[in-house]
């Protein structure tokens, strides 16, 4: 992944942020207008759009810590995160199948 598609992952969660802005704007306007259904069909499309755009934060984080690193094997996986820009190294536990996500240096 190149430094391109990190932004490009930006600019799509700004995007869905705003459709999901509007989106609660309309159902507001349909429920002061009485229009019930709309408003809450609009309602669940701002909820939808909203929870796009934030399901990509935080993704690529290492989570794993201290002596449960030991288990872990590097890969030849490696990609720019998209969120800090660093060259980013994944890690293998082969026992349980989990992914860890480091700084490569």
């Amino acid at each position: 992944m190149d430094r391109g598609q990190g932004l490009l992952t930006g600019l799509a969660r700004v995007v869905l942020g705003l459709l999901a802005a509007l989106a609660a704007f309309a159902a507001i306007v349909a429920l002061a207008a009485g229009l019930l259904l709309v408003a809450a069909e609009a309602a669940l499309g701002a909820l939808i759009l909203g929870v796009a755009a934030a399901y990509e934060h935080g993704r690529y984080r290492a989570r794993v810590q201290g002596a449960e690193r030991g288990r872990f094997q590097r890969t030849d996986e490696v990609f720019t995160d998209p969120t800090t820009g660093r060259l980013t190294r994944v890690w293998y536990d082969p026992a349980s199948g989990a992914r860890d996500y480091r700084p490569d240096a």
